[in-house]
């Protein structure tokens, strides 16, 4: 499953500080998230977000590892 972000709408960078909430307080794991916006400046707040989650992940299996 992929999800596919843009910010014609303005729905784009909206969605990205849920999936944020998600991982960091339920350990939400998103599918694999794509952008595609011609607006550079919306562009670079979803990727930024985007690397956000990313390390959040990496983080929390970090912790799943100390477990296994």
């Amino acid at each position: 499953m992929r999800l596919y972000l843009d910010d014609e709408h303005s729905t784009g960078y909206d969605v990205v500080p849920g999936i944020e909430e998600a991982v960091a307080l339920h350990g939400f794991r998103p599918a694999k998230i794509s952008v595609h916006s011609a607006n550079s400046s919306a562009r670079d707040k979803i990727l930024a977000g985007i690397d956000k989650i990313c390390r959040m992940l990496a983080k929390n299996m970090e912790g799943i590892g100390r477990f296994i």
